[in-house]
């Protein structure tokens, strides 16, 4: 699966292309990092919109979402500072 965020997102999420998987058995999952293939099909969906939930919990409401976090997603997602 693959998740595309545009540039005004940033904030709500990260920018670009986001690719992920999930074995077959449900047992591992998470960000592909790098992707080879000699031939490949891929098919869009477009969604026009999407509904976000936020909790109430007391502690999410006093995150501090503003924070750049690239940073600590790029060590995260590269190893790599």
């Amino acid at each position: 699966m693959a998740l595309y965020c545009p540039d005004y997102m940033d904030g709500l999420n990260t920018p670009g292309w986001h690719f992920h998987f999930i074995s077959d058995d449900k047992t591992k999952g998470g960000h592909i990092l790098e992707l080879a293939f000699d031939q490949a099909q891929a098919e869009f969906d477009v969604t026009p919109g999407f509904g976000m939930c936020l909790s109430n919990n007391g502690e999410f409401q006093e995150m501090e979402l503003e924070k750049d976090v690239s940073g600590k997603i790029k060590k995260v997602e590269t190893n790599e500072e």
